[in-house]
């Protein structure tokens, strides 16, 4: 069949052939992924960037109009650094062709190589050796041939050649490739596309198409290669979105905070990805250009981590509401779901793209109150399927199915997903619910297995307690857990509350008294009590920004406890939300006597 001319309809339908096989090659590509980093996942980031062009464009005759639509739908959905370059690769083509309704194979020859600029310039540093280079080998066939013949049919097939070319010599060019002994993911990966849009040309059948695929099931072969450690930590990416936007101001306020920068879009809607340490503070950095979205940061340490230092055969997962340091989630490879934490049209990622002084700052000087957010099922889905990738099982433990819906999200991806993950409800959130998540991570240091690993935090739950003294109601108030009459009279009278967890995972009041220090005073009355009624495994303290605060609640615990704090650290922001600045949390997890208890005093 011979195909002439190119509208919005046959150009949709041809992208989603070249996308359904990306899908099915995901794994493979997945298998590849060395660069710029060997965290695996470059097949699943092409894979939901094509998957958002096929899925969320507006198609219609107009080819014009509908691959303006592919490229801002490809801008919305991109995902890391292949899934960007070929979204601002679509850009420019729908550059390249705005205000044409169709194209002869001329035209489209000179579009796909006028699309190269653009997502070239959307690049810090352009490597060779990866997609971009095939792309643009591929695109300069394209328009040799379109100078030959009209028929789309002979020109796409014919330009493949080339393309697989191209992706064999990337070893060549990328020493890294090379020496992993594999060809680049990303190049790999648009040349799935081209092979699938080849199939369709000869089927003409996507459904027959989509059937012949299949999935395939690969093992990641580049797990043992030893070089490509991540120069920095956080694969970071957002959406900023904004009025006369500057591409190259953005850019520039980058390029200190890392690599593998790649900014792009137009002046009104701009994709930014970057490899960095910090995401909370180049995030603070750019939020002048615009409101800042649909916020990324992957761990890639731990990805890496995961794929060649596996600890154990069982995963521990917990959400960002366990307060417990970061050295210890590192040392013992402890996975973090993140909640969300919204000022007003700005969401950002808890404890990765805000920090507690950021977040702090934020409270005092927004109009707009915080608003948080459980983790949606796809954050734990995509989780759990990582894992299980590397792991036997896993066990995932959250704040309390009474304070959040995290659990229910958690619980809800498991299932989905299927394998071996048991998701657990702790009932209480914070500075007990690190505790338990500490201990369970010695459990699966000292050998124990799922089953018993479970079996000690089942047995822990009843013991986790936490108390909480608020220097003020004022952020209660704010959020709408306590009445404005409540915050005044109370404010009026000096009256600070304690506030608790009770053994169903809601939250209680245990009183209040005048004044923040008769409260911690209460407190250690009650962890004395405690103390009296069995042994105590661990305590902790964690406070709102307000180290002098904790210092003051850790005065004399040492001495009712027997032993010092596990821990004093910051509380998780999305708890700060509530608390308020200045509020200190004791947690405690008390046992009968179990092997890890310790006598009180």
């Amino acid at each position: 069949m011979k195909i002439r001319t190119l509208d919005g309809s046959r150009l949709h339908r041809g992208f989603s052939a070249g996308a359904l096989n990306v899908r099915a090659r995901q794994e493979v590509l997945n298998s590849m992924n060395v660069f710029p980093v060997p965290d695996g996942d470059t097949g699943t980031n092409l894979a939901a960037t094509v998957q958002s062009v096929s899925e969320e464009t507006v198609v219609s005759r107009s080819l014009s109009e509908t691959s303006a639509s592919m490229a801002d739908a490809a801008l919305m959905g991109a995902r890391g650094n292949s899934g960007l370059i070929f979204a601002q690769f679509l850009y420019g083509f729908s550059q390249e062709t705005e205000g044409r309704d169709e194209l002869d194979a001329k035209d489209f020859g000179r579009a796909v190589y006028g699309a190269i600029p653009y997502a070239r310039e959307a690049l810090s540093k352009p490597v060779e050796g990866t997609i971009l280079t095939v792309m643009e080998e591929w695109a300069s066939e394209v328009g040799s041939l379109a100078r030959q013949s009209y028929d789309f049919a002979h020109i796409l097939p014919g330009s493949l050649a080339v393309a697989r070319r191209s992706l064999k010599e990337t070893p060549f060019k990328l020493p890294v490739l090379a020496k992993a002994g594999v060809l680049d993911a990303g190049a790999q990966g648009f040349v799935d596309f081209l092979e699938g849009i080849d199939s369709f040309l000869e089927s003409g059948d996507l459904r027959m198409f989509a059937r012949q695929t299949g999935v395939p099931v690969v093992s990641h072969i580049h797990e043992d290669f030893s070089d490509g450690e991540p120069a920095f930590r956080f694969c970071t990416e957002a959406l900023v979105c904004g009025d006369g936007m500057d591409i190259k101001a953005i850019r520039k306020e980058m390029q200190p905070f890392g690599e593998s920068i790649i900014v792009g879009g137009h002046a009104g809607k701009v994709r930014v990805h970057i490899h960095t340490d910090t995401p909370d503070r180049l995030f603070f950095t750019i939020r002048k250009h615009g409101v800042i979205k649909q916020q990324k940061a992957d761990d890639m340490k731990r990805q890496v981590d995961v794929c060649r230092r596996r600890l154990n055969s069982v995963a521990l997962v917990t959400d960002s509401t366990c307060d417990i340091p970061q050295d210890f989630l590192d040392r013992h490879q402890i996975h973090v779901v993140p909640l969300r934490l919204a000022f007003g049209d700005s969401v950002y990622i808890d404890r990765v793209t805000i920090s507690s002084d950021q977040f702090y700052t934020l409270l005092e000087e927004s109009r707009e109150k915080p608003v948080s957010s459980q983790p949606a099922i796809s954050d734990f889905e995509r989780t759990y399927r990582f894992l299980l990738e590397h792991y036997d099982s896993v066990i995932a433990l959250h704040i309390s199915s009474r304070l959040s819906g995290t659990w229910n999200a958690s619980r809800a991806a498991a299932e989905k997903v299927g394998g071996r993950i048991t998701v657990l409800d702790s009932r209480t959130t914070s500075a007990p619910l690190g505790l338990m998540v500490m201990r369970a991570a010695l459990a699966l240091g000292e050998g124990k297995g799922h089953d018993e690993t479970v079996s000690t935090i089942k047995k822990s739950i009843p013991g986790a307690k936490v108390f909480v003294s608020l220097r003020t109601l004022k952020y209660m108030v704010r959020g709408g857990r306590v009445s404005p009459v409540k915050g005044m009279i109370a404010s009026m009278l000096n009256l600070k509350p304690i506030i608790s967890v009770d053994e169903h995972g809601s939250a209680i009041s245990l009183g209040q008294t005048r004044g923040w220090e008769a409260n911690i005073r209460r407190i250690h009355e009650i962890i004395s009590d405690t103390c009296s009624e069995g042994s105590v495994w661990n305590y902790c303290i964690v406070h709102a920004h307000s180290p002098e605060s904790a210092a003051i609640a850790a005065s004399g615990l040492r001495d009712i406890v027997g032993m010092d704090p596990a821990y004093i650290m910051d509380i998780s922001p999305v708890l700060g939300t509530h608390s308020g600045i200045g509020s200190v949390a004791v947690g405690i997890l008390a046992d009968q006597g179990e092997k890890y208890g310790r006598t009180c005093g």
